[in-house]
């Protein structure tokens, strides 16, 4: 396959991912980083805002961006979130092209790894929601730092050296996006001793790939160690964010599976919930990708052995480290799964050729055929995510609307105590789609601050700046606000 036949394939691909995803509103807790991204924009304070911490997370890189478009675009515009997640996804097509080619996959393997990496529907949050989209960044400079060192260590090119010293950088700039990209140090740890080991290459390029790994692992470190100084430690009692490495075996179990899923992941986890097992939604999600997952295992084998080489156990060691930052955690949402995808697409691009290169010809065209069918199913839900995504910030929209008009009424003097406001997630939230508590979509007056009121809005009794506005005004003007599913009441309020 030509470049130019490449190009115009992943624009192509980007285009049906992003055709119908512009226009979208936030919801839930996007709120919250864009609020203070406004704040200090406002305040003047976007450098500030950029390098220190916001909540329990530093990622200077996601940050600055955030604050540059409150400050371009507004708080509700996606016009450049959802640009620049398509240009990231452009790019990474042809990341994937490039290494699909060097792991000497077919013209046909290579489209249907497209395919999967570009419909793939772990990627519904971490492209559509606002408050995700680092998530994308981060994974695909990782994803880059990692085929830097492949490269390197494979390509026939003198030029090894420039892709060798690249991997650094994209490593600290995944980093920078979101922590989450520290799986990429074991993960070039993995194919640095791949290429010392297992498959040795000249010595130049066995000193090159490990001082690169011990780089990286050096440069992850500094970079952890700053975000635990500036943004503190994970919660010890937050099931969020809080580790839990004795999980890490069911949760990888859970990512392999999210990745490979051709029915759409939500139906089956609200029914799940609902039901058990045997609800119907569940049982033929849990069929579907069981055939899924014979199909790639059964092409993966005919594939094994068969020249040129593909490689395949590095790339299950690196499926397998991709998962490390994230399965590490208490709680994994679908979002964490994307950071397997890449690596899952080669495979799924390798047991295409393992498919057609079999001997049982009938075998390999209906497993080859399965792979193709759970593509589509993939795109399918993808934007079935893509539609439930638009609905929720529709939804805060619509909630947003009511409790402005109720504030709109108050004196311009008044001060505002949030009384009443669900904030625990609904028992059918799944990655933030579905919660069943609609307050949930402004999460607690944060939604009504960063669309830009100007009246004084204390989140609750306990806030301290309550108590001090009392302390000095006392509570003539003050009015509680209650949030609840039947709708917004404002009231005048006495400590």
């Amino acid at each position: 396959m030509s470049w130019a036949r490449l190009v115009a394939a992943a624009a192509l691909l980007v285009a049906i991912v992003f055709a119908r995803a512009f226009g979208l509103l936030p919801f839930q807790d996007d709120w919250g980083f864009a609020l203070e991204a406004a704040e200090a924009v406002r305040a003047g304070r976007t450098w500030d805002f950029a390098w220190g911490p916001v909540a329990w997370h530093w990622h200077p890189l996601s940050s600055g961006f955030q604050a540059l478009n409150v400050a371009v675009v507004g708080v509700e515009s996606d016009v450049l979130v959802r640009s620049l997640n398509g240009g990231v996804l452009f790019a990474t097509l042809l990341l994937f092209a490039v290494m699909a080619r060097r792991l000497a996959c077919s013209a046909m393997a290579t489209a249907v790894g497209l395919c999967f990496l570009a419909f793939a529907q772990v990627n519904a949050h971490p492209l559509y929601a606002f408050d995700a989209y680092t998530q994308h960044w981060s994974d695909s400079l990782a994803w880059a730092a990692v085929c830097c060192v492949l490269l390197a260590a494979i390509a026939s090119s003198a030029r090894w050296p420039l892709a060798l010293s690249c991997a650094p950088v994209a490593f600290v700039l995944a980093m920078l996006a979101k922590e989450t990209a520290a799986a990429a140090i074991p993960a070039t740890a993995a194919a640095a001793l791949w290429f010392i080991w297992v498959e040795r290459v000249d010595p130049a390029r066995r000193r090159g790939v490990a001082l690169v790994a011990i780089a990286v692992a050096l440069l992850g470190l500094v970079l952890l160690a700053a975000r635990i100084r500036i943004a503190g430690w994970l919660s010890e009692v937050d099931p969020y964010n809080s580790l839990c490495l004795t999980c890490l075996p069911g949760h990888l179990g859970l990512l392999i599976a999210g990745n490979l899923a051709p029915l759409n992941t939500l139906d089956a986890y609200v029914g799940f919930r609902h039901r058990g097992v045997i609800d119907p939604s569940f049982l033929a999600t849990a069929f579907a990708t069981s055939v899924v997952i014979a199909a790639l295992v059964w092409g993966l084998i005919q594939r094994h052995g068969v020249a040129p080489r593909a490689r395949l156990g590095l790339l299950v060691v690196l499926l397998m480290t991709s998962a490390l930052g994230t399965g590490i955690l208490s709680r994994v949402f679908e979002r964490h799964a994307h950071a397997l995808v890449f690596w899952m697409a080669l495979l799924v691009a390798a047991a295409c050729d393992g498919c057609r290169a079999a001997r049982q010809r009938w075998v390999g065209r209906a497993a080859l055929l399965v792979l193709i069918a759970g593509i589509g199913g993939q795109l399918l839900a993808l934007h079935s995510k893509l539609d439930e995504i638009r609905a929720s910030g529709e939804r805060a929209q619509a909630w947003a609307s009511q409790v402005e008009r109720a504030l709109g009424a108050l004196p311009a003097d008044a001060a505002v105590v949030v009384l009443e406001w669900p904030s625990v997630r609904g028992p059918l939230d799944y990655d933030q789609i579905r919660i069943t508590s609609a307050p949930l979509l402004l999460w607690k007056g944060t939604a009504i601050a960063a669309r830009g009121y100007r009246g004084r809005l204390f989140a609750g009794r306990d806030d301290p700046a309550l108590h001090d506005w009392l302390a000095h005004r006392g509570s003539a003007g003050v009015y509680g606000l209650l949030v609840t599913d039947d709708g917004v009441k404002v009231q005048p309020w006495k400590p």
